[in-house]
This record gives C-alpha cells, sequence and structure tokens, in this order.
C-alpha cells in the first residue's frame, strides 16, 4: 500500500515512518524535511501541498492512505499557512479517491470554541479552522477523516520539536527559553509509540470515529521538563514565558486506541532524554549547515558578481605572486599568469576564460614595458605575440570545455524533465486503464451472473413483514450499488411530508428524521411511478437520485441516495438503481397488501394496537436494524388495566406519528415503539404524552416482548 505524509515535518524522523515501511511505501512531501533524520526506505519530495507540482506526486503513485501532520507546538516561528495547505491537500485526495485520511493535530486551550472558551492563543483557531475543514470533507465528500488530537511529539535528531530545540539550545547556548510558565503542564509523546499507532490505524481503518484522542506517558510541567534537562546538563540556565505563550490541552484518555488498536504508549520522556541528546550530538550543528545553504543560494542567484569577484580577487593574486616570486629561481618555470587563466576558464566558461586571459595579457604587457622601457619595441615584435595568442586560446578551449558540459547538463535536465512529464502521462493511462479493467470486470461479472444477484435479492425482500422489507432493500441497495448514502423515507398521498425509516450506518449521524419535501419542489414535481429522477442539474440541497415507490397511484415510499461517485452519474448506473427499486416496490406492496389482509389478526376488535405475536416480530427486526446501526427505535410501556387499556390506546394514537407501532406485550401491558427517535430528541415525543396525564416509563424490549 502506498501511504502519503506531508503537512508540517521538520521534526518527523525514521521512528516515526519505520513501522509503516515493514508492509507499505511511505512517501514524505513537504518543503521543511530533512531528509537525513528520515532514515532509509522513504521516498522524500521537498514540495508543499499549496504548489501546482504537488498533484504530480498522486500522479505517480496509487495512496490509499494520507497524513496530513499539523505543525508542532512551541515551535520557533508559527506557520500559518496549514490551512491552506490542508485545503489543497484534500482537494487532492477528493479528486484522486483517497478517501482515507488522517489529520495528526496537537490540542490547544480554547481550541473548542463551541463550548465558549476563548482561546488564548490565534492558533487555536487556526487549528479549529482546520478541523471544520475536514468535517466538510467528511460530510459533503464521503471522505473518512479521522482527527487525531496527540500530545507534543518528539523524535530522535531532530531540532524542529520543543524536545529538539530545547536539546538544541542546551548544547549550543548553555542555556532554555520555555514557551510556557513553569507551573504549565505539558504531555509528551515519543514518535517510536506514533508510528505504531499509524500502522494500527491504517491496517485496521474504521469509520466509527471521526475524532479520536491520543493519550500521553509523559505529562509534567515545564518546571519539572527543566528539571530533568538539569540532570544532563548542571550548569544549565533556565528561562520561561509567562505571558502571551501557547497553552496546550492536555488530552484525557478516552480509551479508544486501546479498545480499538490494542495499543498503549510505552515509551517516557525522562527514560528516552539521554538517548535523544546522543542522538543530537551525532547530527551537524543547525547553525552551520543554515550558513553554508545560505552560501549557496547567494552563489546561485549573484552568480555574476561571484565571477567578477573571483576574477578580481585572482588578479589581484596572480600580480602578488608574480613579483614575490621574481627573484626566485624555482618560480621561474611556473606561469602564474597561465594558471590563473586556466582556472577561470575551467571554473566559469568561455566568457570569463577570455577575460582572464586579457587581464594576464594586460599584466604581461605591463611587465614587459617595464623590463623593455620601450612599449613600441614589444608591440611591434612578432616573437613577444605568441604568448598572447596562447593566452586567448587556452582561455577559449578551457572556457568551451567547460561550457560544453554545463551545455550537455542542462540538456540531460531538460530531457529528464520531459521524460517526467510523459512518464505521469503515461501512468495516468495505465492508472485509467486499471480502473476501466475493473469497472469492465465488475459489469461483465455482474451481467453473468445477473441472474443470480436477482434471484437472491428477490428472495431476501420475499417477506409479509414491511420492516423487514425496508432492512433488506437497504442491504439490497448498498450491496449492488456499491454506496453508503442510502435513505429510504415513508411519505404522506401529497408528497409533502418523508419520515426515515432506514439509512446507512455512515450518514445515520447527519441524516434527518424528516424530511421537508415541499422544499423539494424541482424534484418532486418530476416524479413518475417506475422513473429514477437524477439530479442532473446539480442542484444544492438535493440527493443525486431519488425513486418514488407509489401504490394504486398514490406515493408510499421514498428511496433517495444522497451522494455517489462521479463514475455512478452514468446511464448504467441509473438503470441499476431502477431495476432495485422496482423489485423494492414489488415486495413492499405486496407486504402491504398482506398486512391488510390480515388486520382482523394483528389489531383486536374496535382498536389499533397490534396484538402480541406481530408486535414481537416488529420489535425484533426494529431491534436488529438498531444493533447494524441503520435505524433506532425507543420502547416506552404504559401502565394500563384491560379495563382502561382501548382506552388508553385510542387516547395515544391521536398523539403519535404514523411511523410509531402501539403493540402488546406478552405480560399483557401496552408498548410504544417510538421509530427513528434517541435519547437526544425523545423528549419531544414525552412532553407531549406527558400532558395528556398517562403514566409510563422506558425500557428495552426485554422478555416482555
Amino acid at each position: 500500500m502506498d501511504i502519503l505524509m506531508t503537512g508540517r515535518l521538520a521534526c518527523a524522523t525514521a521512528p516515526l515512518s519505520g513501522p509503516l515501511l515493514r508492509n507499505h511505501k511511505v512517501v514524505y512531501a513537504s518543503n521543511d524535511l530533512v531528509e537525513s533524520q528520515l532514515g532509509k526506505g522513504v521516498t522524500p519530495f521537498h514540495i508543499s501541498p499549496h504548489e501546482r507540482d504537488f498533484e504530480r506526486i498522486f500522479h505517480s503513485y496509487h495512496f490509499k492512505v494520507a497524513v496530513f501532520f499539523c505543525q508542532p507546538l512551541y515551535a520557533k516561528e508559527e506557520y500559518y499557512r496549514e490551512y491552506e495547505d490542508l485545503e489543497a491537500f484534500l482537494q487532492l485526495c477528493a479528486k484522486h479517491d483517497v478517501n482515507q485520511v488522517l489529520y495528526i493535530q496537537p490540542k490547544l486551550y480554547g481550541q473548542d470554541y463551541t463550548k465558549e472558551v476563548l482561546p488564548d492563543h490565534d492558533l487555536a483557531m487556526l487549528f479549529a479552522s482546520c478541523e471544520q475543514l475536514c468535517n466538510y470533507y467528511r460530510q459533503r465528500r464521503a471522505m473518512s477523516v479521522i482527527v487525531c488530537r496527540t500530545p507534543v511529539l518528539y523524535g530522535y535528531g531532530e531540532t524542529a520539536s520543543l524536545i529538539g530545540e530545547a536539546i538544541l539550545q542546551a548544547r549550543s547556548k548553555a542555556s532554555i527559553h520555555f514557551k510556557g510558565a513553569d507551573n504549565q503542564r505539558c504531555a509528551f509523546l515519543s514518535q517510536k509509540d506514533m508510528g505504531e499507532l499509524l500502522l494500527r490505524m491504517i491496517e485496521s481503518w474504521t469509520t466509527q470515529y471521526e475524532t479520536i484522542d491520543i493519550p500521553a506517558l509523559s505529562v509534567m510541567t515545564f518546571a519539572e521538563l527543566g528539571g530533568y534537562f538539569k540532570q544532563h546538563y548542571p550548569t544549565l540556565r533556565l528561562s520561561y514565558q509567562q505571558q502571551g505563550g501557547i497553552t496546550a490541552d492536555i488530552i484525557p484518555d478516552s480509551g479508544i486506541p486501546k479498545k480499538e488498536y490494542d495499543w498503549i504508549a510505552l515509551y517516557s520522556l525522562p527514560e528516552e532524554l539521554p538517548e535523544l541528546i546522543a542522538a543530537q550530538e551525532g547530527t551537524p550543528e543547525k547553525e552551520a549547515i543554515s550558513l553554508l545553504h545560505k552560501a549557496r543560494n547567494f552563489i546561485k542567484k549573484h552568480s555574476f558578481i561571484v565571477k567578477l569577484a573571483e576574477l578580481v580577487l585572482g588578479f589581484i593574486l596572480m600580480e602578488l605572486l608574480n613579483r614575490v616570486t621574481s627573484t626566485t629561481i624555482q618560480f621561474q618555470y611556473i606561469d602564474f599568469r597561465l594558471l590563473y587563466i586556466v582556472l577561470m576558464g575551467t571554473l566559469h566558461g568561455m566568457r570569463t576564460g577570455l577575460a582572464a586571459a586579457g587581464l594576464a595579457s594586460l599584466s604581461m604587457l605591463a611587465s614587459a614595458v617595464v623590463t623593455q622601457n620601450n612599449w613600441a619595441a614589444t608591440a611591434y615584435d612578432i616573437d613577444t605575440w605568441l604568448p598572447f595568442i596562447f593566452f586567448f586560446l587556452i582561455g577559449s578551449v578551457t572556457g568551451y570545455v567547460k561550457d560544453r558540459l554545463r551545455n550537455d547538463n542542462r540538456f540531460l535536465s531538460e530531457e529528464k524533465a520531459i521524460l517526467e512529464d510523459k512518464y505521469v502521462l503515461l501512468n495516468e493511462f495505465y492508472m485509467s486503464a486499471l480502473q476501466n479493467k475493473d469497472k469492465y470486470k465488475t459489469q461483465i461479472m455482474s451481467y453473468r451472473d445477473s441472474f443470480g444477484r436477482l434471484f437472491d435479492i428477490t428472495k431476501s425482500l420475499d417477506s409479509t413483514l414491511v420492516d423487514e422489507v425496508f432492512r433488506e432493500a437497504l442491504n439490497a441497495l448498498e450491496g449492488v450499488l456499491e454506496n453508503k448514502a442510502v435513505c429510504i423515507y415513508s411519505c404522506d398521498e401529497k408528497m409533502l411530508f418523508g419520515r426515515l425509516i432506514v439509512c446507512s450506518k455512515e450518514i445515520r449521524d447527519v441524516t434527518e428524521k424528516s424530511l421537508n419535501l415541499s422544499k423539494l419542489e424541482r424534484m418532486t414535481a418530476e416524479f413518475k411511478d417506475g422513473e429514477v429522477w437524477a439530479n442532473r442539474e446539480r442542484l444544492l440541497g438535493y440527493p443525486e437520485y431519488a425513486v418514488p415507490i407509489y401504490r394504486d397511484g398514490k406515493p408510499i415510499a421514498l428511496i433517495v441516495l444522497q451522494k455517489v461517485s462521479y463514475d455512478q452519474l452514468a446511464v448504467y448506473y441509473e438503470n441499476l438503481v431502477k431495476i432495485i427499486c422496482g423489485l423494492i416496490k414489488i415486495s413492499l406492496v405486496r407486504a402491504l397488501e398482506y398486512t391488510e389482509q390480515i388486520e382482523d389478526e394483528m389489531y383486536p376488535p374496535d382498536s389499533r394496537i397490534v396484538s402480541n405475536g406481530y408486535f414481537s416480530q416488529i420489535i425484533q427486526v426494529k431491534e436488529e436494524m438498531a444493533e447494524i446501526g441503520v435505524s433506532e427505535y425507543v420502547l416506552i410501556r404504559f401502565n394500563t388495566t384491560p379495563q382502561n387499556i382501548l382506552s388508553v390506546g385510542n387516547r395515544l394514537n391521536r398523539l403519535i406519528r404514523q411511523t410509531d407501532i402501539l403493540g402488546l406485550g406478552r405480560d399483557g401491558e401496552l408498548y410504544l415503539c417510538l421509530s427513528q427517535t434517541n435519547q437526544s430528541n425523545i423528549h419531544i415525543v414525552l412532553d407531549r404524552i406527558k400532558k395528556s396525564g398517562l403514566s409510563f416509563h422506558e425500557m428495552n424490549a426485554g422478555g416482555a416482548i
């Protein structure tokens, strides 16, 4: 599996990706990478997500999972383009079908602004905005985005994290300045533990959680942290920032990492600190690397000034050597002017070589005039011309060789860029061919097994219980259509209002329990029996597909596909939806007709209370749907007597919804099943029942049903 890791990765080290490299290929992409600390086996790219060429990485690899690392807390400088990077990253993930995304983020005090807690730093607002962006792509693009809130991470040999920078300050300045108060608590997590958790989360991906809090093994104040550093640097000076600093939020142990991934943190900061110090002492000083990097950048940007300076300094050095060694016999066989020309031409090309030849010629001419005291004799003597000719010849030849090598390198670089573009194009063709192959294979297999699949669907829908038909209809739609955004509503005869019966587990929390169809007039006005409505005009707030179910010309249900992928907008997919919904209609109408025929058995005389035999079947189906997460219900038991049970039932029939069911338990008591109801919205129904003066209490299905 190809895994992309991007974001702010200056503190990333080998232990972070080590566990992943055992079974997967890891690609790092960030403009702040330090390749020397990443270890072997990873593929690094020095590019930021907001840059235009970042998409080429998606063309070169077929990523299944992408990980975005937020900037570390207490860094030397805050990075405020993180929202832009994250937005570009999520756009590319959605475009290239990378639907499993991890967002690794520390948590600051006041970041959860919904609790009316004002943050003490603007980074908290930035982090909260990034979380909202993740939530948008999770809901609107059907992507599985998990936000992992972590303690302060640290690694071996890096200098970008709080611990790494503190070690660097202790080594270079014999003092540490912490960006927090001495009594401020902070939590720390080793990249060894984080790397192991990433492996388990990626290989055991779950869509059950949107946010996972990662607990820390080491929690301490900055004063305690300074004490640990003083054990290794006894003369260390410590200072703290009392105001205006960042306040990290201590993450409580939610138990999710241990329960879902069997993971706990094993490495504590006090025990690892000696190894962290030793690892950083084995790396070159950051200041020296930075100075060398700045010098190289200056030479690249001001090449003409550098050549001119070398030309002048070389000329001065040549003249100095000629004057110093003019009286020494051993140096009479060394021509410093010729050496100067060869060096300049070899280093900088023909133009610089000819310029050096001209300066050397002027130097030689001046020396000859001083020696002979007659410049005319020197100028018109043909024998003296040969050295000047050879000077310019040597400058031209050496400069030509340098220019040719430079041009060859430039041509190779351009050819390499062209080949990379061709490779990207060929890779796109290859990936497109693989996708077409899988699509055609699916279509062929579906065609060859179409009778078998239709038979299985028809068999599963063959039930006389309406709720069971709805459950099997959802399973058929999700399985055959390969879609996890399916909703089924019951609706009134005028198609003005719909109540949710079942929906896909993945969208249950964001799906409305009631659907106001009067606000979707552009859709309902085009409804026809047996036809599929498709959102071809890309109307906002409308589903991608909708299929009404009619019985005797009156609507009874509505099947909705909220979101579909781009390749599911084809006519083939629309026809498939039409076929499956046609089978569902047949089974649903048959179940309703059967229910009407046995009404005398279902209901006692002069009552709309379902008898215990049928009521227990309905509750069993409701319980099964609740267990798999496609529906919800609440059961209420009323305190009645045989004398008043019918009157209580009649009063309740005027208070409950059409989708709610009144029935008898095995204990002879009256029960009310509230469909698509949970603890967050049950108070609306309970308030209405309390006003009627009836005595009741909530309960589970239990043995009474």
